[in-house]
């Protein structure tokens, strides 16, 4: 999958990075500016930014400062680990955190949503994105003002795992820019180097940050026809 634009004796190139693993967001080297951490768990896969190594609704409680047995007395809740003890300790974790569910999709390929997939053979809950109030304060987020509620912190969860469902997807994209010039003594013509650059997230170029480097020529041309060649 590509994308080429040519004016003039100017190129434009757009290239996919699939199978690219220094871009996965999720690598602290990457961006150190996270607001969530992910915690997963699966039998095949390492997702995420740490691997659960205990039983999810135990993790819950413990993140709620409780274990699952003093929970369901303390709730009301038979001991028995079925939908209702697991629906009780999920909505106990979301009012605790700023918290979403991650659900994973695996059917060649794979795709991440904080909302459920309708196939629920391929499909199901694979862990968490959340977030905490120390962390929240180390990027200096001031959550009394109006701006940084709880669901702008949500919306900012929802597009880390936006984000890793690209990387997943190998729906990410680097540029090149080159210049034909051609040697005026033997007329053969050469590529020379204008600039380059990877990491854009996604096909939406003008919300991926691609256009802001492009000469304003190529950023019309493209947003006038987007579609890859």
């Amino acid at each position: 999958m590509k994308k080429e634009i040519k004016i003039g004796n100017k190129i434009l190139r757009i290239t996919n990075m699939d199978g690219d693993s220094s871009l996965n967001p999720r690598n602290k080297d990457f961006d150190e500016g996270q607001l969530g951490t992910m915690i997963c768990w699966h039998s095949r896969y390492n997702m995420g930014d740490e691997q659960m190594n205990s039983d999810p609704l135990e993790w819950i409680a413990e993140m709620l400062d409780t274990d699952v047995e003093i929970f369901c007395s303390d709730n009301n809740i038979e001991y028995e680990y079925n939908s209702t003890l697991k629906k009780a300790l999920a909505e106990a974790f979301m009012e605790r955190y700023v918290a979403l569910p991650i659900f994973l999709y695996d059917h060649s390929g794979q795709t991440v949503s904080t909302s459920p997939f309708s196939c629920s053979w391929d499909s199901g809950q694979v862990g968490w994105i959340y977030t905490t109030d120390e962390r929240i304060k180390e990027l200096g987020l001031d959550t009394d003002t109006e701006k940084y509620n709880k669901e702008w912190l949500l919306d900012n969860l929802r597009h880390e795992i936006k984000l890793y469902d690209q990387y997943l997807q190998g729906d990410i994209w680097m540029y090149e820019l080159v210049e034909e010039k051609t040697c005026e003594h033997c007329n053969n013509t050469e590529e020379e180097h204008i600039d380059s650059c990877v990491g854009f997230f996604g096909t939406e170029w003008e919300n991926n940050g691609i256009t802001e480097n492009l000469p304003e020529e190529f950023t019309k041309e493209l947003l006038a026809n987007p579609e890859l060649d």
